[in-house]
């Protein structure tokens, strides 16, 4: 018998209301072949990081400023509280107590943020020792320190009054939308169908190659499958279809790495 680590206690009550919402979901496919080589020669032409999982970040939260609606948060049932910043609720993977753990991240202000900033910010959430189920949490508030030694059933409770009465608290502690990538920790293809409490979330599958065309040819190509989670009490599906497609697009025409994505396909 072991334990039931602490970290994984907190995330099973976050769960429970998560699974309240009344979530769409639609899935697509990503060519992002152009894409990881742009990624590559970034790299080498600024002697610097950026990952995958960075790029898709910073591609989610700009593209979510044309988007505020996405990202408001009920208060009750009658008002909707929107909020300017896109804070995006995403994992990393960290050591606490010798041991690897899958733990949240509040991206601040995403939408403000350089490729570099995002990525350097990830870099440092991972190497936190913390042993709060959220990287970076360093110096825990009192109030956070007594919900956590709660009985479940108090937690529970604490948890249900942030997430469905009090838009700032939850905001603070859960950030405005998500994006989780498995792909960090699993190759192959495949979509992940998400449990999530946020209006709008991006889920970042697996990738694999795929026959496409291209040009009117039939190549292979890396295909990114996303899946892209909504609320359905919130977003109607015509706004979250225009998101999607316009997410899709700057994906395509590598929005923010323009000139590396031109240096790359000008070589082909």
């Amino acid at each position: 018998m072991l334990p039931f680590p602490p970290v994984r206690q907190r995330i099973a009550d976050y769960q429970i209301e998560a699974a309240r919402n009344h979530t769409i979901r639609g899935l697509f496919d990503v060519d992002v072949t152009d894409i990881r080589r742009a990624i590559r020669h970034y790299r080498r032409e600024r002697d610097r990081g950026l990952s995958l999982t960075a790029y898709l970040l910073f591609v989610f939260s700009h593209t979510l400023i044309d988007y505020p609606m996405l990202q408001g948060y009920l208060k009750g049932r009658k008002k909707l509280i929107i909020f300017n910043d896109v804070d995006v609720n995403t994992i990393v993977e960290r050591e606490i107590q010798g041991e690897r753990h899958a733990t949240t991240y509040i991206l601040r202000a995403a939408d403000k943020k350089s490729l570099d900033e995002i990525y350097r910010e990830l870099e440092d959430a991972q190497k936190s020792t913390a042993e709060s189920a959220i990287a970076g949490d360093t110096q825990r508030s009192t109030a956070r320190v007594v919900v956590e030694k709660m009985p479940r059933f108090m937690r529970r409770l604490v948890l249900a009054y942030i997430m469905r009465r009090n838009p700032v608290l939850r905001r603070k502690f859960f950030g405005t939308v998500g994006l989780s990538a498995l792909s960090m920790f699993a190759g192959g293809s495949g979509y992940a169908i998400p449990i999530t409490p946020h209006v709008l979330s991006l889920l970042v599958g697996g990738f694999g190659k795929k026959p496409l065309v291209v040009n009117d040819e039939i190549k292979i190509r890396e295909v990114l499958s996303l899946t892209l989670a909504m609320n359905h009490d919130v977003v109607d599906g015509a706004p979250a279809v225009r998101f999607m497609t316009e997410l899709n697009k700057r994906l395509l025409s590598g929005f923010g790495i323009e000139e590396h994505l031109e240096a790359v396909t000008s070589t082909d």
